[in-house]
């Protein structure tokens, strides 16, 4: 049984490998793609094939204001799935509770709830100009997920903090 899981713990290694260096990817293709459209000064080329050029109907700032949003969102995404990647490295049945898996689960939750806050205002900003929802733009029930996965895992960070808690006592008692 244990052969099968370190199977499936490889397998999801290297798909979350994969989404880290495609999300890396992705953000670098979208950051240049931003500065090509402030160093020529036209707002109205396509970044990964999205057009953001209705925000301007609102503002310059607040198409820059989206912008940075949204790629704050992907790097916070990229900084989740590395995040997650150290999760599984520090995972370990034999010994399960430690202090280093603990705060990773609490910086998780944090980035989580980052996550959230920019999803909010991306959407806020979005609501702003009528008719217009890029594909990359959050909505409700990606705020939704990212609040709940952050108290998922602030609970599952407690319960951790909880055990380690107990290993130690358990540790000097013998």
């Amino acid at each position: 049984m244990e052969a099968k899981s370190e199977k499936i713990k490889s397998v999801l290694v290297f798909l979350f490998w994969v989404a880290f260096i495609s999300c890396c990817i992705g953000a670098g293709v979208f950051l240049v793609g931003y500065l090509r459209q402030i160093i020529t000064h036209n707002y109205t080329l396509k970044i990964m094939d999205q057009d953001y050029s209705p925000l301007l109907s609102v503002g310059l700032a607040t198409y820059h204001l989206f912008m940075v949003i949204t790629l704050g969102l992907i790097i916070l995404f990229a900084i989740l799935l590395f995040q997650i990647l150290q999760l599984f490295r520090l995972l370990a049945v034999e010994d399960p509770f430690h202090k280093t898996l603990s705060r990773l689960l609490l910086k998780i939750a944090q980035t989580f709830l980052w996550c959230a806050t920019l999803s909010v205002l991306e959407m806020a900003i979005c609501s702003l100009v009528p008719h217009f929802h890029p594909e990359s733009a959050s909505d409700s029930s990606d705020i939704f997920t990212f609040l709940l996965m952050a108290a998922v895992l602030y609970l599952i960070a407690q319960v951790f903090r909880k055990g380690e808690n107990l290993q130690a006592e358990n540790e000097l008692t013998v």
